[in-house]
């Protein structure tokens, strides 16, 4: 499966060369939940940056999970890795 292409520039917009516009973070995570297959490259210099936005992308979903729990909760969590 050949991978959609997103670019990244400078000012943080992203690029999908597949639907042929800007989209946001949000329409990256329902690409990856549909199942596609993604890379991400920076504009400047064509850096792969896949995992940077993966990253960003799990740490939205675990803030929104985390924001129910008590700060001694999200320490131990953290300790445990």
């Amino acid at each position: 499966m050949k991978p959609h292409q997103i670019t990244k520039y400078q000012n943080r917009r992203l690029y999908s060369h597949d639907i042929g516009r800007y989209i946001n973070m949000k329409e990256v995570y329902n690409l990856i939940k549909r199942g596609e297959v993604i890379e991400v490259t920076e504009r400047e210099p064509g850096k792969v940056i896949t995992k940077d936005i993966l990253y960003e992308i799990l740490i939205d979903k675990m803030k929104k999970h985390y924001l129910t729990k008590s700060y001694d909760n999200i320490v131990k969590t953290i300790q445990a890795c």
